[in-house]
C-alpha cells in the first residue's frame, strides 16, 4: 500500500528513507539466500567519510574501503556504525550482543569472497542504464552526494532503490526462479515517515522502469495510507474476502486489505486460555465492548482475570473493568487509560480534547458540523478532522468512522465535562440535532440527550404513517437505538430500561409499547452496562410483539419479527450498529523492529528489579523516614514538589503536627499486642494524611479515639483487640499503588489486616485504591468521602458512615424554599473532571435546586486551579439585570475563602447574597491565614453575604437532646476524645466525629465475625458490616445510631443540620432533617 498523494512530514522526505531502512544482506528465498552485492556497495561508500579534495584521492579511498571490509572484524565495526547510528544511547554489552547476531547470521555468506562486492561495485558503473562510466568516480558522486543531502538526497535515494531492485533481479535471472513468483517484502507501520517515503520510492521505481522487478510489499499501516482509496459506498476487502481476481480488478497499484476482527469464539479461547472465567458468559460481554479488536480485547481480558475473585463468572461488570488499575503495569493506570492510549498514542492533548467532542458524533460527516466559528471546535481544530488513525478508512460503507471502543471511552469523558460547558454533553449533542442530515441522526442525538418521550412519539407517529413501511420504519428505530448514555446505569439493565419505558406518558396503548421498545434496545445497545442480558432481550421480543399487535402493519411486522431478533442478538450477544461498522478494522498496535526490541530488553533486565525495588520500598536507594516509611517526591502543583513521607506505620509520626496523635495511638498499639499474634486484628487508616488541611490532624485524633474505645470500653465487643497502622498515600493521593500493595501484603501476615477505614477524599484515586484492595475482599469504611460515585455499586466491600453529596444538598433544597426568600441563583463550579466531590455538587444543585436556578437562567461559571481571575469575571456576571441573589458554589473548600472576598469586594448588587454549598464549608473553622480573606468578607456588613451549608457532623446539634435522641452517645465520645488530650475544639469540623465513626463501625464488624472465637478474615468482616442494618445490630456513633444499607453500603439514616456560619462562633442551626425521609 502507497500515499503517492500524501504530504510529507517535515525533514522525513524520501530523500532519507532508504538510508534509514537497512535491509539484510540476503533474503531467504526458496530454501536460499538473496545476496545484495550493489546496495551493500553502496551502504559502505554512503557511511564512509570521504575527503573529495582531491578526485583521484576520494577514488583510492573508495578502493581501499571496499577492500578493508572482506575483513570480518572490519565488517563487524561497520555494522557497529551503523547501529549505534540507528539507536544512539545503546550500551557496549547490548551492542555487542547485536554485532554478534547480525554477523552470525548475515556476514559469513555476505563477503565469502571478493568477487561478490566486486560485482556490486561495477554495476554503479552503468546502474542498468547509459553507457559504461568509471565505477569508482560513480561510488565517489554518490557519497559526495550523501554529503550535501539538501541537494542530492533524492538521487542517492533513488540511486540506491536501482541497486536493491537490480539485485533481486539478477538473482531471480540467474538462478531461474518461477518468473511467477515474487520476493516478498514486509514493511511493518509504514504510515512512519520512513516508511511512506520508501514506498513513494518504490512506486516511482515501478513507474519509471520497462522492467518488470520480481517484488510484492506487504505493508501495515493504521490508515493514512490507505485513506486515499476509500470510498462511500465500497469498504475495503477483509483478509477473509480478498483475493487476486478482486486486486486485478481494481487496476490500481495498491491493494488495501482490511485485518478480520476477532471473533466471539476467538475471544472465549482468549478468556479460556487466561483462566479469566466463564467463556461463555465473559466472551460475549467482552467483544460486545471491544468488537473483537485484538488489543482491547486482550487488555481487557487480562483485568478480568486480575478481578475474578470480585466479579465471578456470572456478569461481568466491565465499567469496573475499565476503571481497573491492571497490578505493577505502566504506575497506576486504569484500563480505560491504557486503551485510549493504544488509539491516541502520540497525538497531543489538544487533538485528544478535540477528538472528545467529537465521539458524540456518529461519523466523520456529523463531526464536520462540529468544526468551524462559534462550534465546539473552533476553526483552528479543523486538522482533527484529518487523523485518518482516528476515523478508520473503508471500514464501511458511508462516511469514516471511530472505533466503537475508541468512541465509547471518549464519550465518557464528554460526559464528565461541565454540564454547561460550550463542549459538553448537551451543547454538542444540541448542536449535533439541530445539524442532522435526517430524521435518524436527529433522534439518535435526542435520545443521548434524555428526550426519550419526544423520540417516542415521533417513532410512534411514523409507525402509523401509511407511507412508511416496516423494514425502513425498524431501520430508523435500531439507528436510533444506537445513541450513547450519558450516565451509568444505576440499577440492572433491564430494570433500568423498564424504568425509561414508565417515564414517557402513556397516551395509548402502541406508544406505551414503542417506549418498552425503544428503551429496551436502546439499554442493549450500551457495551458497558453490567449482568446477564437474557432478561433485556426477553424484553424486547415481548415488546416488539406487542408493538405488532398495536400498530396498523401487524402482519408485515410479525413477518420481518425474525430478521430483526437476528440482528439484535447476532453471533456477538449485541446490537449490530445498522449503518455501522460489523467487523471495525483493527489498527495494528506499533511495534519497534527486532533489534531495539532486543536492546530495551537487555537494559530492562538490569534495571527492573531496582525500579520494582525502589517502587516497593526495598531501601537499596530510596531515602527513608522510618521502617516500611520512603521518602518520596510529591508533585504538589503543576512544576512544584516536595518530599514526603508515604507508607505504611504504626507509630511513625508523617509530620510534626501529628507527634501527640501518634504517640497516643503507639501507646494503644502497645496495649492491643500485648497478648501477642493471635490476640489482635489490624484496622488500617488510609488516606491523604501528609495533606496541609488541618482538619486531617482532627481526622486522626477521632480516629485513635474510635480504636481506643473499642478496645477500653465496653462498647462493640472486646476481642479480638484491635491495632491500628496509618497508610499514607502522600498529599496528593499519587502513590495511593505502593501503599496498597503494602496494605494487601499484611493480609498475609500475622498482624492480620482485616479493615480499611476513612480512604481519603472525594477523587479519582481514593476510587483505583478501593479497587485494589476490594480484590482481596478488604472491606472499606469511609469518613469523609461523599460523593455518590464511590459506593458499594461502585466497589464491593464500600461502607459509608458519611452522608452523601446528594444527601447534604437535598436537605438545603428542602429548607431553602420552606423557609426562605431565595428568588433566583447562579452555580460555579470547579471543572477539574477527576474531583467526585465537586462533580456530586453540581448534579445535586441541578436536581434539588432546578427551580431557583432556572429563574437565574441557568448559568454556571466554571473556574479552574488559578482561579482569582476567573473569580473576578464571575462575580461581574451579577451586575446585570434579574441578578441572583443566591450562589449555588460547587467548588473544594479550599477556593471558597478567595471566592468570599471577591464576592464581598463587588461592585455592584449591594443586596444581601447567600452563597449554598456542601460540607466542604467546614475548612473555614480554621484558622488560617488562608481563610483570613473570607472571614473577611463574612463579617462585613457592607456587601453583606450569608453562608448556608450541611456539615458532616456537627457538635452543638449533637450534644443537645432536645434535637438528638443520641445526645449520650455523642457525650461519651467526646468525654474519651478530651481524655486522650484532643482539644474540644478540634471537633468543630466534624472529621474527628467521622472517623471515629468508620473506625468503630469497622471494630464492630470484626468483633462480630470473631463470634466463632477465631480471627476472623477481610471477607467475614465485610460481610458483617453489610448486616448492620437494624437498629439491633446498629453501631453506637457519636453521630447517631449506625445502619448500613447493604445494597449501597450507604448510611440507612443521619440527622442533617442546615447551618448558617458565624464566624467565631458555633453555627446557626437553620433546619434539621432526617437523612431516610428526603429519600422518601
Amino acid at each position: 500500500m502507497a500515499d503517492p498523494q500524501g504530504a510529507q512530514p517535515p525533514g522525513a522526505g524520501p530523500e532519507r528513507a532508504l538510508r534509514r531502512l537497512r535491509p539484510p544482506a540476503h533474503c531467504a528465498a526458496y530454501g536460499r539466500r538473496i545476496a545484495f552485492p550493489r546496495f551493500i556497495v553502496g551502504s559502505l561508500v554512503l557511511q564512509a567519510e570521504i575527503d573529495h579534495t582531491d578526485p583521484d584521492s576520494a577514488r583510492a579511498q573508495i578502493r581501499d574501503l571496499l577492500a578493508r571490509h572482506r575483513n570480518l572484524h572490519t565488517l563487524e565495526d561497520s555494522i557497529a556504525q551503523m547501529l549505534k547510528a540507528l539507536t544512539p544511547g545503546i550500551g557496549d554489552a547490548a551492542l555487542r550482543t547485536a554485532i554478534d547476531l547480525l554477523v552470525k547470521s548475515v556476514a559469513s555468506r555476505w563477503i565469502r569472497t571478493g568477487a561478490l562486492l566486486g560485482k556490486g561495485a561495477k554495476w554503479y558503473s552503468h546502474q542498468d542504464h547509459g553507457p559504461a562510466r568509471d565505477y569508482l568516480d560513480e561510488l565517489r558522486k554518490l557519497n559526495r552526494l550523501a554529503q550535501s543531502a539538501d541537494q542530492g538526497g533524492r538521487q542517492v535515494d533513488a540511486v540506491m532503490l536501482r541497486a536493491f531492485l537490480a539485485d533481486l533481479r539478477d538473482d531471480f535471472e540467474r538462478h531461474g526462479r518461477d518468473r511467477g513468483s515474487n520476493c516478498l517484502i514486509l514493511l511493518d507501520n509504514a504510515d512512519t515517515p520512513s516508511g511512506r517515503a520508501f514506498l513513494e520510492l518504490l512506486r516511482n521505481a515501478f513507474h519509471d522502469s520497462d522492467e518488470d522487478s520480481p517484488i510484492t510489499v506487504v505493508a501495515t499501516s493504521r490508515g493514512p495510507l490507505v485513506a486515499p482509496y476509500a470510498t462511500s459506498d465500497e469498504p475495503f476487502p477483509t483478509t477473509d474476502e480478498a483475493s487476486v481476481a478482486d486486486y486485478l480488478g481494481k487496476g490500481r497499484w495498491c491493494y488495501p486489505v482490511r485485518l478480520t476482527d476477532l471473533t466471539v469464539d476467538q475471544v472465549k479461547a482468549m478468556v479460556r486460555k487466561a483462566d479469566a472465567g466463564d467463556p461463555e458468559k465473559i466472551a460475549p460481554a467482552v467483544h460486545r465492548f471491544t468488537r473483537g479488536h485484538a488489543g482491547a480485547t486482550a487488555e481487557v481480558v487480562r483485568a478480568i482475570k486480575e478481578m475474578r475473585d470480585r466479579l465471578g463468572d456470572h456478569a461481568v461488570d466491565l465499567r469496573k473493568v475499565v476503571d481497573h488499575v491492571p497490578f505493577g503495569v505502566d504506575g497506576g493506570r486504569a484500563v480505560r487509560e491504557r486503551l485510549l492510549d493504544m488509539f491516541l498514542d502520540g497525538l497531543p492533548a489538544k487533538t485528544r480534547d478535540h477528538l472528545i467532542t467529537c465521539a458524540a458524533a456518529r461519523d466523520h460527516r456529523e463531526a464536520g458540523e462540529l468544526v468551524g466559528p462559534g462550534r465546539p471546535i473552533g476553526r483552528d481544530g479543523a486538522a482533527v478532522l484529518s487523523e485518518t488513525t482516528i476515523w478508520l478508512p473503508g471500514v464501511t460503507a458511508g462516511p469514516a468512522r471511530m472505533h466503537p471502543v475508541l468512541r465509547r471511552l471518549l464519550l465518557d469523558r464528554l460526559a464528565r465535562r461541565h454540564p454547561q460547558a460550550p463542549n459538553g454533553w448537551t451543547a454538542v449533542h444540541e448542536l449535533l440535532r439541530s445539524r442532522a442530515a435526517n430524521k435518524a441522526g436527529e433522534l439518535h442525538h435526542a435520545l443521548a440527550l434524555g428526550k426519550v418521550e419526544e423520540v417516542v412519539d415521533e417513532l410512534t407517529r411514523r409507525l402509523r404513517d401509511p407511507g412508511m413501511g416496516v423494514k425502513a420504519w425498524l431501520t430508523l428505530l435500531e439507528k436510533v437505538a444506537t445513541a450513547p448514555h450519558r450516565e451509568p446505569f444505576k440499577k440492572a439493565p433491564v430494570d433500568h430500561a423498564q424504568e425509561l419505558a414508565r417515564g414517557v406518558t402513556p397516551t395509548d396503548e402502541l406508544t406505551v409499547q414503542v417506549a418498552r421498545l425503544l428503551t429496551a434496545l436502546w439499554v442493549a445497545n450500551e457495551p458497558l452496562a453490567r449482568g446477564d442480558r437474557t432478561a433485556l432481550l426477553t424484553l424486547v421480543n415481548d415488546a416488539f410483539e406487542k408493538v405488532a399487535i398495536e400498530c396498523p402493519k401487524t402482519g408485515a411486522m410479525m413477518e420481518a419479527k425474525t430478521e430483526f431478533l437476528r440482528r439484535v442478538q447476532g453471533e456477538e450477544g449485541h446490537l449490530r450498529d445498522i449503518g455501522g461498522p460489523r467487523n471495525p478494522w483493527s489498527p495494528p498496535r506499533r511495534r519497534r523492529r527486532w533489534l531495539v526490541a532486543l536492546i530495551v530488553a537487555l537494559v530492562l533486565i538490569v534495571v527492573a528489579p531496582l525500579i520494582i525495588c525502589w517502587i516497593r520500598g526495598c531501601g537499596i536507594f530510596a531515602p527513608t523516614c522510618a521502617s516500611g516509611v520512603p521518602k518520596v517526591e510529591v508533585e504538589v502543583a503543576k512544576g512544584e514538589t516536595r518530599e514526603e513521607c508515604v507508607g505504611v506505620t504504626d507509630s511513625f509520626a508523617f509530620e510534626p503536627r501529628f507527634r501527640h496523635v501518634v504517640d497516643t495511638l503507639a501507646k494503644e498499639n502497645a496495649y492491643a499486642t500485648e497478648g501477642g499474634p493471635g490476640s489482635y486484628v489490624t484496622i488500617a487508616f488510609l488516606g491523604p494524611l501528609t495533606n496541609p488541611d488541618p482538619r486531617v490532624v482532627h481526622q486522626l485524633e477521632g480516629a485513635v479515639t474510635a480504636q481506643h474505645r473499642s478496645n477500653r470500653e465496653a462498647l462493640v465487643g472486646d476481642r479480638p483487640r484491635i491495632r491500628m497502622v496509618l497508610a499514607n498515600t502522600s498529599s496528593t493521593a499519587a502513590h495511593w499503588r505502593k501503599v496498597t500493595d503494602d496494605l494487601v501484603d499484611m493480609t498475609k501476615e500475622q498482624d492480620r489486616l482485616v479493615a480499611v477505614a476513612s480512604m481519603g477524599l472525594s477523587q479519582d484515586e481514593t476510587r483505583w485504591a478501593a479497587e485494589r484492595l476490594s480484590g482481596v475482599k478488604l472491606p472499606m469504611v469511609v469518613d469523609i468521602v461523599t460523593s455518590e460515585e464511590i459506593d458499594k455499586n461502585a466497589v464491593n466491600g464500600i461502607a459509608r458512615v458519611s452522608p452523601t453529596t446528594d444527601e447534604e444538598l437535598a436537605a438545603l433544597g428542602r429548607y431553602v424554599p420552606e423557609k426562605s426568600r431565595l428568588r433566583r441563583a447562579m452555580m460555579v463550579s470547579y471543572s477539574q473532571e477527576n474531583d467526585l466531590y465537586t462533580r456530586s455538587l453540581v448534579r445535586g444543585f441541578e436536581r434539588h435546586f432546578a427551580d431557583l436556578w432556572r429563574r437565574g437562567g441557568r448559568i454556571n461559571n466554571p473556574f479552574g486551579e488559578d482561579p482569582a481571575n476567573e473569580f473576578r469575571t464571575i462575580i461581574g456576571n451579577l451586575c446585570s439585570e434579574n441578578a441572583p441573589d443566591t450562589v449555588l458554589y460547587a467548588g473544594r473548600g479550599k477556593d471558597l475563602p478567595l471566592f468570599l472576598a471577591y464576592l464581598g469586594n463587588r461592585n455592584c448588587h449591594p443586596e444581601r447574597i447567600t452563597v449554598l454549598t456542601g460540607s466542604d464549608a467546614v475548612r473555614l473553622m480554621s484558622d488560617t491565614a488562608e481563610n483570613a480573606p473570607g472571614i473577611a468578607a463574612l463579617r462585613s456588613s457592607h456587601n453583606p453575604i450569608s453562608l448556608l451549608y450541611v456539615p458532616l457532623a456537627e457538635p452543638s446539634v449533637l450534644r443537645d437532646p432536645s434535637k438528638n435522641p443520641a445526645a449520650a452517645q455523642y457525650l461519651k465520645f467526646e468525654q474519651s476524645f478530651q481524655g486522650l488530650g484532643f482539644a474540644t475544639a478540634d471537633l468543630s469540623t466534624g472529621w474527628a466525629i467521622m472517623a471515629h465513626d468508620a473506625v468503630l463501625t469497622a471494630a464492630h464488624a470484626v468483633r462480630r465475625a470473631a463470634l466463632s472465637g477465631e480471627l476472623p478474615e477481610p471477607a467475614a468482616v465485610r460481610n458483617q458490616i453489610y448486616l448492620i442494618t437494624s437498629a439491633a445490630n446498629s453501631v453506637p456513633g457519636a453521630s447517631g445510631e449506625i445502619r448500613i444499607d447493604s445494597a449501597t453500603g450507604n448510611r440507612i439514616s443521619q440527622l442533617l443540620p442546615v447551618l448558617r456560619f458565624r464566624p467565631g462562633e458555633e453555627p446557626e442551626l437553620l433546619g434539621l432533617y432526617d437523612s431516610a425521609k428526603l429519600r422518601r
